[in-house]
């Protein structure tokens, strides 16, 4: 059939672009360079032809830039049906093979999370050029966004938009898949005739850079504290956000090694809260494209290049690599580097430093070892008057007495004594001297205990921290010897994976069976985006026992039942060496463990030196201590000694 545009030039179609759509089929337009030629099955009628018009008079350099928007009208050659249009061409990978962890490893595999941020500022600013013509999507999905390798994107399907006329006819969106539409219109019977907001586009954008963020985790599916078995459309309709700062309460939890919103700046959990929460389906609630171009931006300000494997990328309000801890959980390593392992820069030096981080040796053994302190005795208490008089008079008594037994009268004499001796006793030694010293001696007695228990708790605190450096050193010598020998260890599993070529093979032809990319019945879109959200993507990830949600018996059944089909499949062939994914999946098993050895052992001198630096400070002040009480010992035995013992 012959073919024209709007001006009566020819159009040229070539060969067709992509599979075959619902509507009709893309092809080369050889007659308008830079363009592709989209063909209906079926002409459009009026409406459809109306509404292509309309959307050819919007067009704006910007909008052609990233859209494959309609610019001509084709028509029949008797220009009397309209029966496709012209577009500007575009390219690059659908949306969902960049933000599957499975399916980037196969098209993108040196992609970083800074790149994703990209793609997802790129999102949100073209939703946002969009709107401003006074158009709405309608039907964002995972289908109609491409990537391409420098991170822009480009929307196709453009003649399926919502677009409005100045009278306020509405050509709106008739199509929409369940896990992309917003809880208010979950329980529409169908889109045909709906007209869409912007607040509902709104909420495919935050699906969409919730995604890109979280790994392609879906932010409606999790695990249940009910192990109520909810379809994803349902949980959507509830408002079942697992990520939320009630989910917990709610019990909802996000599935295994998912990166936590709380990880995020501030700026960003709040807005997935607008977006996903109770309340959001009022009109203007959920936020506008340039708030998650201005938190985005932010967020890729704010990455730092993990230290452990430089292909990490984290916010930097973070005290440690997330992707790191997700992995040393035994989670995915979601980003790699793909280079080759670097050999190791630790060397014995680094175990040089380590054992050079000692404790100093214990200053006090004993009491008996710490010298004496020359002091100046304090002055001793007076006596009383009193007591003096009493103490004096006391000596006249004595003479008397003496004097009586000259003279025989010594039962008066004796008596006379004793009462002398009594009169003494009361003088300064019983009420000044006798009382100072015992109190001088309490004091003394209570100091020494002081100082004796100061040096046991240095001596302590000298073991306890000589412990944990030995404890520390101990693990950190593991780590150095694995390290020393880590190049044997993965020559041995590589030769292991050699010996066992058919299971490797196996499993390599396996992970390129995606479950988003076969018909496996009773596993659709929705549950495909469900096992997707929990780790799932491929033949090889299907397993007998899996915890996920919508994923009963029946279709656990036929998702091995495929993966059986796989299997089947599957030709083993001698002569064709080790899958190179399966090499690499050593090769990055031990470039990670490599790393996290490494940086473990360059922080284990600092580690073990803030030992040694905080027994040092704990020292200072308990040597103070035993000083101060040493010296308190030491005055009072020189202040006794000047204590009169009469």
């Amino acid at each position: 059939m012959a073919l024209i545009d709007c001006s009566g030039k020819p159009v040229v179609r070539g060969q067709q672009v992509g599979r075959v759509g619902g509507e009709g089929t893309v092809h080369e337009a050889v007659s308008h360079p830079g363009h592709v030629l989209k063909i209906y099955h079926e002409p459009a009628d009026s409406a459809k032809a109306s509404k292509l018009e309309h959307m050819k008079r919007q067009a704006t350099p910007e909008i052609l830039s990233f859209a494959a928007w309609p610019r001509h009208l084709v028509w029949d050659q008797n220009k009397k049906s309209v029966v496709g249009f012209i577009m500007p061409k575009v390219q690059g990978l659908e949306i969902h093979q960049i933000y599957s962890f499975k399916e980037r490893m196969s098209y993108f595999p040196q992609v970083r999370w800074d790149f994703l941020i990209q793609v997802a500022i790129n999102c949100a600013q073209a939703l946002q050029d969009i709107h401003r013509l006074g158009v709405v999507i309608g039907d964002i999905n995972e289908g109609n966004i491409l990537v391409k390798n420098n991170a822009t994107i480009s929307l196709i399907d453009c003649d399926s938009f919502q677009a409005i006329h100045a009278n306020g006819y509405a050509w709106t969106c008739d199509v929409g898949i369940a896990h992309w539409t917003p809880p208010e219109l979950q329980s529409a019977p169908t889109f045909r005739g709906v007209v869409r907001t912007v607040n509902h586009d709104r909420f495919g954008l935050a699906l969409l850079v919730f995604h890109l963020l979280f790994m392609a985790r879906h932010p409606f599916s999790g695990s249940r504290a009910s192990r109520e078995d909810v379809a994803l459309e349902k949980a959507i309709a509830r408002f079942d956000y697992f990520y939320s700062s009630v989910a917990v309460s709610r019990g909802l939890r996000p599935p295994p090694h998912s990166l936590a919103v709380g990880a995020m700046p501030s700026g960003l959990p709040a807005l997935f809260e607008r977006a996903f929460h109770s309340g959001s389906e009022r009109a203007g609630a959920r936020p506008a494209p340039s708030e998650w171009v201005l938190a985005l931006s932010e967020l890729a300000k704010s990455l730092v290049v993990c230290r452990a494997d430089k292909a990490h990328r984290y916010p930097g309000n973070l005290a440690a690599c997330p992707w790191c801890a997700i992995h040393a959980q035994g989670g995915p390593n979601f980003f790699v580097s793909g280079e080759a392992i670097p050999a190791s820069h630790v060397t014995g030096g680094i175990w040089q430093r380590i054992e050079a981080a000692v404790l100093p040796p214990l200053r006090f053994i004993g009491v008996d070892a710490m010298p004496k302190i020359a002091c100046t005795p304090a002055a001793v208490p007076q006596s009383s008057e009193q007591s003096n008089d009493l103490f004096y008079n006391g000596f006249w008594v004595i003479g008397f007495a003496v004097l009586l037994l000259l003279f025989g009268a010594w039962p008066l004499s004796i008596l006379l004594l004793v009462a002398a001796v009594i009169m003494m006793s009361r003088g300064p030694n019983i009420q000044t001297h006798a009382p100072h010293r015992r109190s001088l001696t309490n004091s003394l007695n209570d100091k020494k205990t002081q100082r004796q228990r100061a040096v046991e708790g240095l001596s302590q605190l000298h073991n306890k921290k000589s412990s944990e450096l030995a404890s520390m050193r101990a693990a950190l010598k593991t780590k150095y010897e694995r390290l020393i020998n880590l190049s044997r260890e993965r020559s041995e599993e590589l030769r292991k994976l050699e010996a066992d070529k058919q299971q490797a093979q196996l499993r390599a032809f396996l992970d390129t069976k995606f479950i988003a990319k076969a018909a496996i019945s009773g596993i659709g879109p929705s549950l495909q985006a469900t096992l997707r959200a929990h780790g799932v993507e491929t033949a090889l990830d299907v397993i007998g026992r899996m915890q996920v949600p919508g994923i009963g018996p029946v279709k656990l059944r036929a998702l091995l039942d495929w993966r059986a089909y796989c299997t089947t499949k599957f030709r083993f062939d001698p002569s064709k060496p080790v899958p190179q994914s399966e090499i690499n999946g050593i090769m990055r098993k031990y470039g990670d463990l490599q790393q996290q050895l490494e940086a473990q052992l360059k922080g284990g001198p600092g580690q073990l030196q803030s030992v040694v630096t905080a027994y040092r400070q704990a020292e200072a002040a308990q040597v103070q201590a035993i000083a101060n009480l040493h010296q308190q010992c030491c005055q009072l035995e020189v202040d006794l000694t000047k204590v009169p013992t009469w």
